[in-house]
């Protein structure tokens, strides 16, 4: 299953990308050990974020990271905790960005 962001974004908006990392039963928040955000752009490069070096945590189990894209198109992402016996991913999802007669890109 993909998710599709409801409103396309501008050229040089913040996007924020967010995830929550749960408990397969009883559905407790949890830190996985490693916290991985990967981001494909409308040209198909591939860019690697880590928590704690980009990614921000929330709260427990919560993270995000903003994003101000440059390029219009469609950007997908995936988000991915692993670790100590964890291993959860998110379904693809994706965000589209308009294109700009005032900003190239």
């Amino acid at each position: 299953m993909t998710n599709l962001e409801p409103n396309p974004y501008s050229i040089a908006d913040t996007v924020t990308l967010s995830t929550k990392f749960t408990v397969v039963e009883g559905g407790a928040f949890i830190d996985p050990p490693t916290v991985v955000l990967y981001v494909i752009d409308p040209t198909g490069t591939i860019t690697q974020y880590s928590y704690p070096s980009q990614i921000i945590k929330d709260g427990v189990g919560l993270y995000h990271f903003d994003i101000v894209p440059m390029i219009s198109g469609n950007w997908w992402y995936k988000w991915q905790g692993a670790g100590s016996g964890i291993n959860t991913t998110d379904d693809d999802a994706m965000f589209i960005v308009n294109a700009s007669q005032m900003i190239p890109g």
